[in-house]
């Protein structure tokens, strides 16, 4: 709706609507006041406590701020702090952190975040004298409690200015990340910290601390909990710190900082320092004591990363002025923390002088350096000024390895001469320059005083040093060096005897400068050297260039390691002499092989001469004083040595020998030896020759280790003995050959030649040099040995020489030829012969050793003979083996003089095969002795008791004899045995068969021999146990039991060829006391035995047999000695006579009865009494017509002389007759008459055992059996009826008595 207004109203309303809102103005505007000024008080009064809450709840609760006031320009955004304190309030922490400020001035850029979000954005803030205090409260923990990496060690870090500024770093570094700091102003600040764990040292204070940093940024996603991340410092716009005035001690007491001005800005990166001084106290933990001032110090382009986290100071230059340097170390004085004297090195000095450093170029002006060192009580002092020096690449690390490292050192000196260890070396120079880690010295001269005196002067136009030692310089006054040239020096030294039993090589020699240097590496370029070795040896070098490692020289051990510290050694010519010794070298060099190779090298001496070309030598020691000589590492390809060795009268000049000699590492090539003496030539050509070790000591045997000789057309002569060999390889302690072996020696009466086409033996040269001949494995191939033995007429004693020891561990004899000749003083000739090559024989040794105390003792002969013969012509005797074979075996064989000067010897004696041997002429009787098989083992011979076979098998108690096979044939008789065996005393043969010579055909036509044809063959027989001991000692043989199984035995008497002589017979015990040795057998058995009567009857001329079946039988005992008067021999018999007559037999003899008297009994069973005929017929031409035997019963007595007793016979319807002796088939008219007389008049046709008598006086040239069998036969004529005995009974009876 509108509405109107008239015009004379409209400036009426003009005004009034202006006062109304004049009104209304002034209200807001006084409203605007009042809420303004409310609102600045609540602002003061809670803009405080919102940044004590900023403090607290960034610190987290560990800090806490009061403000004395507080103000606030709203025009200029500006808060003002008035006494500000941040104090800690953490009661557990290590340290108290204290931060009082007069006054403090922030430039904000907003207010409400301040109090809405209690965050506050400052532009810059101000600080007005500023104290910042830290104090320890608990003590420090030790390194080793550190070290564990427990839990908490990571609070026990050491109390530092660094650590502790690093800290408040840390804090400034939160305070501008979460303030948003621009600008950062320090004016008249101080830092203090205060060690309360220590309350002897002095608090760390500095102070008059202006900073202005410009232009403050913060990586705010670099994490901060990883101190290495590589964080960078919140400072990258401008920085700009000063101080003056300052006199600062750090913790610890020792180290001071004192400063005129100091200035940093980041603009330039340079840091400044005007009249700086810093000090280091020795303490319990240092033995050095030091003092730098710098008139000027400024350092450029510092990394600021690397000193904030690594605590490094990483700059590109550092300049400084008019240096003074003192430096006290005292490295006598003991550490509290290892409580020793070792040496401090310079390292850990400079370490402690400039800390960790890393600098590109270090330029120093007019320095003045001052150092004085006390070592072992010994004070040195050295002096410098006005000393210009440049260091470039200079870095100091604590924890790297090497711990101070340059890589360009320049510096110059003038006129410099010094005198080390109490002025017995002096040193001088004319100008020094450091470069590259060398040190170049010119006009160098170096002396050696001796009490005063000069004894050695060493001068060359330039010297190069390498790898100076300061701590040796500083500390020992001893010039130590890593390297050190000599260049065209002249060099003549005298060396003195060594304090020590230590050895001295040329090189040693050489660089016994570095006794005083101590140098790493020598070297020596166109040098004159002559070396006095004293006693008139002398080394003169010309044009010698040397480059040698004296300390691994000095300290080597071993000869590889004195090669691995010569590096270079050349010269033109060399030569050693000593007395009329002299050995020259021509253009001589160390090789690539780390020895000294010359063109041609000459050796001169009283009985040597040698010409060698492209020799080698890796080292030679000479010490005169001690006598010693020591060559390592000899080569050559070519040399020609003789040696003619003085007769021994003539006069050598005398000479003192020498104590040690020492060969090591010796190779030769292409070598003629000639050596030459009175009595022996020895030649040969050697293309190759090598010792690895050859030692000789005084009063000592010669070590030789390493032998190996190559070689041909080795010639050995001495009177009457002639040596060659074809071609040699020896090889110590290897296997070695020697090819066309030929030996001679002939005297006046003996020759020997051996020829042996190739010998392999294991020696041991060392022993064999020494007199020892020791082989191994020694291996004779188709040995041919010949030789001719006379006995000498000459009776005087030969001269004794000592037995060299031989010591041979196994010999081989492959195919002996071997034919020896000796000849006694009969001019009779024994022969051994062996051809060992058709048969492969050999003869094996195993372990033989001979000595002067013992001649031999081999541990085991082997010997496989075929084709041996032993021919003794004196006697006959031959031992064969023809073709076959023998393997025998000895074992143990020992041989040595007795005390009475007499050869003793023993041996185990084994016969494994014998195959056909032959042993002829043994004996009287020129028996034969064949083995054809068997093994014999363990018979034990000695020289003592070969003759006495008892001793022998006594002493072979472990004999054994397996399947023995052999004969024994003598003129009349052929004794066979078939596998026969012995062990343990218990002895078997498989059968045995003796028999005569002559064959009963031969025999039945004209007998060679008077008693009768005797066959025996057996088959097994066995005994034991045999009683070796009895046997041996007291010559018993003892047997267990014998017994013979299947035996047969044939007895022939041919009655028509009457004996020529007649031989007595005794009975059983008589012949068993007559045996010639004494036995002792507790039972002999018979069993299965057969036995044959053959007789040729003289009147009917016809042969009668009477058969002995299954006859078992047995004697007990057996024995012929120790006899008491009731022994007596048993005699048990049990047989089949004529097949069919079961006879029993018992006699009982007594041992000790003078008349030799016996008992007797016989019984029979029943028999068909025809039977009988097939012996009556032939022996008695008579026939049994008809009876029958029940039984025989007959019982006697007996004795030497004759028998009696009586019989009874139990027969019937016995009937005889009478044959015609010519011809037994008929009867003659007188023989039927005789027959029908007998039978009617005299026979008893029955018999029912009427007693008769028997009586029979005994013939003594016959058989115990024969006079057994006529008894009986007497006593059955008895018993049939024919009279006589009695008569004859009673004949014999008045015999006797007349």
């Amino acid at each position: 709706m509108k509405t109107r207004i008239r015009l004379k109203d409209l400036p009426r309303l003009n005004l009034r609507f202006r006062r109304r809102r004049y009104r209304f103005w002034l209200i807001v505007l006084g409203i605007v006041a009042t809420v303004v000024t409310a609102f600045n008080f609540w602002f003061i009064d809670h803009a405080e406590s919102a940044l004590e809450q900023i403090v607290e709840r960034q610190s987290k609760g560990r800090l806490k701020l009061k403000v004395d006031k507080f103000r606030f320009n709203w025009i200029k955004n500006r808060i003002e702090l008035q006494q500000a304190l941040f104090y800690s309030t953490d009661s557990s922490a290590r340290s108290l952190y204290n931060v009082n400020v007069k006054r403090i001035t922030i430039k904000a850029r907003g207010f409400l975040p301040l109090l809405f979000k209690k965050q506050i954005l400052i532009d810059s803030i101000h600080l007005y004298t500023p104290a910042v205090t830290i104090t320890r409260l608990n003590r420090r923990a030790r390194r080793a409690d550190r070290n564990k990496g427990g839990p908490g060690n990571a609070a026990d870090e050491k109390f530092s200015v660094a650590l502790e500024m690093g800290k408040v770093s840390n804090s400034i570094n939160d305070a501008i990340n979460e303030l948003k700091i621009n600008r950062f102003i320090l004016d008249d600040g101080s830092l203090s910290l205060i060690d309360n764990t220590r309350p002897q040292e002095t608090p760390f204070v500095v102070n008059k601390i202006d900073m202005r940093l410009n232009g403050l940024q913060v990586d705010s996603t670099t994490s901060r909990k990883n101190s290495n991340s590589g964080e960078k410092i919140p400072f990258t716009d401008e920085i700009y710190i000063r101080s003056h005035d300052q006199n600062i001690i750090f913790p610890g007491n020792r180290y001071m900082l004192s400063f005129k001005n100091f200035k940093f800005t980041l603009q330039d990166q340079r840091v400044e320092f005007d009249s700086c001084t810093i000090r280091g106290t020795k303490d319990d933990s240092s033995k050095s004591a030091f003092k730098i001032y710098f008139d000027k110090l400024r350092l450029t382009n510092i990394n600021f990363d690397t000193l904030y986290h690594e605590e490094v100071v990483q700059a590109d230059s550092v300049y400084s002025t008019n240096p003074n340097i003192f430096l006290d170390i005292d490295s006598d004085q003991k550490t509290a923390r290892h409580n020793n004297k070792k040496i401090q090195k310079i390292d850990d000095l400079l370490q402690q002088l400039f800390g960790d450093v890393m600098l590109n170029y270090v330029i120093v002006q007019n320095a003045g350096i001052n150092i004085n060192t006390i070592r072992k009580g010994k004070v040195n002092t050295f002096s410098s000024s006005h000393n210009n020096f440049e260091l470039q690449g200079l870095m100091i690390r604590q924890s790297f390895d090497q711990m101070v490292k340059v890589d360009k050192f320049l510096m110059t000196l003038h006129n410099y001469e010094t005198r080390l260890q109490d002025g017995r070396y002096a040193l001088a120079f004319d100008s020094i320059q450091f470069l590259n880690d060398a040190i170049n010295l010119t006009k160098f001269s170096f002396k050696e005083y001796d009490r005063g005196k000069l004894v050695n002067n060493i001068q060359m136009p330039r010297f190069e040093l390498r790898g100076l030692s300061w701590e040796s310089l500083l500390y020992d006054n001893f010039f130590s060096a890593g390297s050190a040239l000599f260049l065209n020096p002249e060099i003549e030294y005298s060396l003195r005897s060594p304090g020590t039993k230590k050895d001295k090589s040329i090189f040693h020699t050489l660089s016994n400068i570095g006794s005083v240097m101590n140098l790493d590496a020598l070297s020596i370029q166109n040098g004159d050297i002559r070396l006095n070795l004293g006693k008139n040896a002398t080394l003169n070098l010309v044009n010698a260039n040397l480059s040698v490692m004296p300390d691994e020289l000095t300290a080597s051990r071993k000869v590889k390691h004195i090669r691995h510290s010569i590096k270079v050694f050349n010269f033109n010519k060399g030569l050693f002499k000593k007395g009329a010794l002299s050995v020259t070298l021509n253009q001589a060099a160390l090789d690539k092989n780390k020895g000294i190779r010359a063109a041609s090298m000459a050796v001169q001496g009283n009985s040597i001469q040698a010409a060698i070309t492209d020799a080698r030598i890796g080292d030679l020691i000479l010490d005169s004083t001690n006598q010693r000589l020591s060559i390592f590492g000899i080569r050559w390809q070519n040399a020609d040595i003789r040696v003619n060795k003085q007769s021994p009268s003539e006069k050598a000049p005398r000479k003192r020998a020498l104590n040690h000699l020492l060969i090591n590492d010796l190779d030769g090539k292409n070598t003629t030896l000639r050596i030459h003496n009175v009595h022996q030539d020895i030649s040969g050509h050697f293309q190759s020759l090598a010792v690895k070790e050859l030692r000789k000591n005084k009063h000592a045997d010669i070590i030789v280790k390493g032998l190996a000789l190559k070689g041909s057309n080795l010639l050995v002569t001495m009177p009457g003995q002639r040596m060659t060999a074809g071609q040699l390889m020896v090889n110590d302690t290897t296997t070695s050959t020697l090819h066309n072996f030929v030996f001679e020696k002939t005297t006046g009466t003996d020759s020997i030649r051996v020829k042996i086409p190739q010998i392999t033996f294991v020696p041991y040269m060392n022993r064999i040099i020494n007199g020892t001949l020791q082989l191994q494995t020694l291996t004779l191939a188709d040995p041919d040995i010949s030789g001719h033995f006379e006995k000498k007429e000459d009776s005087r004693p030969e001269e004794k020489k000592q037995m060299p020891e031989i010591l041979l561990g196994d010999v081989l004899l492959q195919r002996p030829k071997l034919e020896l000749r000796f000849v006694n003083k009969k001019n009779e000739a024994s022969t051994v012969r062996w051809d060992g090559v058709p048969e492969n024989s050999y003869l094996r040794i195993h372990e033989l050793t001979a000595n002067h105390s013992q001649l031999l003792n081999i541990g085991q002969l082997q010997a496989y003979l075929t084709n041996f013969e032993f021919l003794n012509n004196s006697n006959g005797n031959r031992f064969a083996t023809n073709y076959n074979k023998l393997n025998i075996t000895l074992d143990q064989l020992k041989a040595g003089k007795n005390d009475a000067g007499t050869l003793d010897w023993s041996t185990l004696l084994s016969v494994h095969s014998m195959d056909q041997l032959v042993f002829d002429s043994l004996g009287k009787k020129n028996a034969v002795l064949k083995l054809d098989t068997g093994e014999v083992r363990n018979i034990a011979l000695n020289s003592r008791d070969l003759r006495n076979i008892g001793a022998v098998i006594r002493a072979s108690d472990q004999l054994y004899i397996g399947n023995a096979t052999g004969s024994y044939t003598t003129a009349k008789n052929r004794l066979h045995w078939y596998n026969f065996n012995f062990n343990k005393g218990f002895f078997k043969v498989d059968s045995f068969n003796l028999a005569p010579v002559q064959s009963i055909g031969d025999y039945q036509k004209a007998k060679a021999f008077n008693e009768d044809y005797l066959t025996l063959n057996t088959g097994t027989i066995s005994g034991g146990p045999f009683d070796n001991q009895a046997y041996g000692s007291d010559s018993i043989l003892k047997i267990g039991a014998l017994h013979a199984d299947a035996v047969k035995l044939l007895s022939f008497k041919d009655k028509t060829q009457p004996d020529t002589a007649k031989k007595y017979k005794g009975l059983p015990v008589k012949q068993i006391l007559n045996i010639p040795i004494r036995i002792n057998i507790d039972t002999v058995g018979i069993s299965n035995a057969y036995v044959e009567y053959r007789e040729i009857n003289p009147v009917t001329n016809k042969l009668g047999i009477i058969p002995v079946n299954n006859l078992n039988a047995l004697l007990y005992p057996v024995r012929n000695y120790g006899l008491r008067p009731s022994d007596s021999l048993y005699i048990c018999a049990q047989a089949d006579v004529l097949g069919a007559l079961s006879t029993r037999l018992s006699v009982q003899q007594s041992y000790t009865d003078s008349l030799e008297r016996f008992r007797m009994q016989l019984h029979t069973g029943p028999l068909d009494l025809k039977k009988w005929n097939q012996s009556l017929l032939p022996l008695v031409s008579a026939e049994v017509l008809r009876g029958q035997l029940d039984s025989l019963d007959m019982t006697g007595l007996g004795n030497e002389d004759y028998s009696s007793g009586s019989m009874r016979m139990y027969y019937q319807g016995l009937k005889l007759r009478l044959m015609n002796r010519k011809d037994q088939s008929t009867q003659r008219f007188s023989d039927k008459l005789i027959s029908w007389a007998a039978n009617a008049l005299i026979l008893r046709k029955n018999n029912k055992g009427k007693n008769a008598p028997v009586f029979f006086e005994r013939l003594k040239d016959k058989s115990p059996i024969n006079f057994l069998i006529k008894s009986a036969l007497e006593g059955i004529k008895s018993s049939i009826g024919i009279p006589g005995v009695r008569g004859k009974e009673r004949r014999y009876i008045r015999k006797t008595k007349h």
